[in-house]
């Protein structure tokens, strides 16, 4: 029969284990990860409510930079821009259409 020593030492091998093996380690790592992840995903649904204005004021500071380097209007550069990415989408939802 074994003796009560010799399941104190099991118990303590036992409850060691997930230290030995790096299982805590593991576990902290994981949820190091699981935090970042919820707080770009925060930033993200932020950003997201906000992206047609943004979008917006990119393609005007874009236009413009375009305008000073051709010697063109600003707003020309505008629509031709915009209409690029008008084309571009429809350009993909045709793609998407074929492939079914």
């Amino acid at each position: 029969m074994k003796t009560k020593r010799y399941w104190k030492t099991q118990l303590t091998k036992a409850s060691r284990l997930p230290y030995t093996i790096g299982l805590v380690k593991a576990i902290e790592i994981y949820s190091n990860a699981l935090d970042q992840y919820n707080e770009a995903e925060q930033k993200y649904q932020e950003l997201r409510k906000k992206v047609k204005t943004l979008r917006e004021n990119f393609l005007v500071d874009r236009s413009k930079v375009i305008a000073g380097t051709k010697g063109t209007e600003s707003a020309k550069e505008i629509k031709r821009i915009i209409q690029t990415g008008k084309q571009r989408d429809q350009s993909l939802r045709i793609k998407i259409t074929v492939k079914k």
